[in-house]
Formats: structure tokens, sequence, C-alpha cells
């Protein structure tokens, strides 16, 4: 997993790091990904500030040779 601290709209750039670190050490994505957030919450569109949340990106993984 990995946590971004920032923008909302900057989360796209911790979910390809992620992926990059699975794929350098020989691990695959075993499923969906999943988004924590941990400072924000969607329900608070109206009032939140983008600029400053929390969100955990944890995908589950597998080693490159048990991959399907």
């Amino acid at each position: 997993s990995v946590i971004h601290n920032g923008d909302i709209w900057d989360v796209s750039q911790a979910m390809v790091a992620l992926y990059s670190w699975i794929g350098a050490h020989d691990y695959a994505s075993a499923g969906p990904y999943r988004e924590l957030h941990l400072h924000w919450r969607e329900l608070e569109i109206a009032t939140a500030q983008f600029k400053n949340v929390a969100v955990e990106v944890q995908i589950p993984i597998v080693p490159l040779d048990a991959a399907v």
C-alpha cells in the first residue's frame, strides 16, 4: 500500500508509483485496488478542501511466478 497526502487529483500518481513498485519487484496484482480515505470523505464534496487529503491505496499482490 501507499499513502498519498495532498491534492485529491494527484492520487493517480501514487497509484502509478505503487504499480511500478509491484512490477519492479517481481510481483503481480492479485485483484482490484482499494482506496481508504483517511482524511476527507466523498460525502463532503460541497465543503471539502481537495488540496489536503490523505488516501491509502492498497493493491493485493502475489509473486510474479505465482500469477495466473
